[in-house]
Formats: C-alpha cells, sequence, structure tokens
C-alpha cells in the first residue's frame, strides 16, 4: 500500500459558472504487477466566483500496459 498528501490547486466550469480555489488530494493506492487500485479524498475551498467549501471522492483503478 502506498499513502499520499498534497496540495492542489482546483478549476471548476459548470455552464457559465467559473470557480478557482485551493484544494488538498490525499489517498491510499494498491499497486501489483500492472494494475493500480486507489481510493482518493479532495476536500477544496473555493475562493474566485464564489466561496464554497467542497468535498469530493474517487475510487478506481488503472492498468499499465
Amino acid at each position: 500500500l502506498t499513502f499520499y498528501v498534497g496540495p492542489a490547486l482546483a478549476f471548476s466550469v459548470e455552464e457559465r459558472d467559473v470557480q478557482a480555489g485551493l484544494a488538498a488530494m490525499a489517498g491510499v493506492l494498491f499497486y501489483r504487477s500492472r494494475f493500480e487500485i486507489y481510493l482518493e479524498l479532495s476536500p477544496r475551498l473555493m475562493l474566485a466566483g464564489g466561496r464554497e467549501a467542497v468535498a469530493s471522492a474517487g475510487v478506481g483503478f488503472r492498468f499499465y500496459p
């Protein structure tokens, strides 16, 4: 298992609403041979285009040929 944490920039465009702000990425991934499975959390603080705090999460996999 590999754990990671780091800063990020956030950018969102929904119809005519554009937002930008700061984010953080935290997650864990499992890498075996050519497959990667991950779980990721990303809290975001949007500062431009409206102030809003948003949290998102993701689960996924990658295959490296």
